[in-house]
């Protein structure tokens, strides 16, 4: 959303003054409700300083440009990829919508959407890796909360199994990245059946 412009003051036959101003190309306005010149004045500077200290919208495609800079400054090239695939599958998903306007409802049709196209162990890597990411959103105060906390991990009956064996944090975590296998320390682990994978992958937090 751009920023509003050409702010000015003008009075109606009904005797009420009005703030005019062009937002996105369209001429609008609104009431001072004052019927004195200097109240007007008064009402049409509060109304100014509160629309610039109102923050302006930041998309989803904008966040995601951002913080990818971020990751690559900060992070492996690995897990900068892992964020990217993460972030773009997203997008696909919910489409470019305002960061504010993310859910958990979109994160819950995230986790569906991909269940349907890939597997569970990747899903889950996804997963985290969105909840990090969005983690540093609301730490960067472009979000109050995360959509992605409290999201349940995909759990097949044979990764139930595998928690139950040997305990989350032994069980080997993968996602494939282009045609390779990136490894490292995943510092919340995500089970995957054994046997599957040999390799495990790392999520660095940026």
């Amino acid at each position: 959303m751009s920023e509003p412009t050409k702010f000015y003051l003008f009075r109606r036959n009904n005797g009420i003054y009005y703030i005019g101003y062009f937002e996105e190309g369209r001429r609008r306005w609104k009431s001072t409700g004052c019927t004195t010149k200097a109240d007007a004045l008064s009402a049409f500077s509060r109304f100014r300083e509160h629309l610039r200290a109102k923050p302006v919208e930041k998309f989803l495609s904008a966040f995601i440009s951002e913080f990818l800079a971020h990751a690559q400054a900060t992070c492996s090239r690995g897990t900068a990829e892992l964020y990217r695939l993460a972030l773009d599958d997203l997008l696909t998903v919910t489409g470019d919508v305002p960061l504010t306007s993310v859910t958990p409802q979109h994160a819950d049709r995230f986790k569906a959407v991909r269940l349907s196209k890939v597997s569970p162990v990747s899903v889950n890597v996804a997963l985290r890796t969105l909840r990090a990411a969005m983690n540093t959103a609301v730490r960067w105060k472009l979000l109050e909360n995360n959509p992605f906390k409290g999201l349940r991990l995909y759990i097949s009956q044979q990764m139930d199994s595998c928690l139950s064996s040997v305990g989350v944090r032994q069980c080997h975590c993968v996602l494939r990245v282009g045609t390779t296998l990136r490894e490292s320390a995943l510092p919340e682990c995500v089970p995957v059946p054994s046997g599957r994978y040999t390799e495990s992958l790392t999520l660095q937090h940026c």
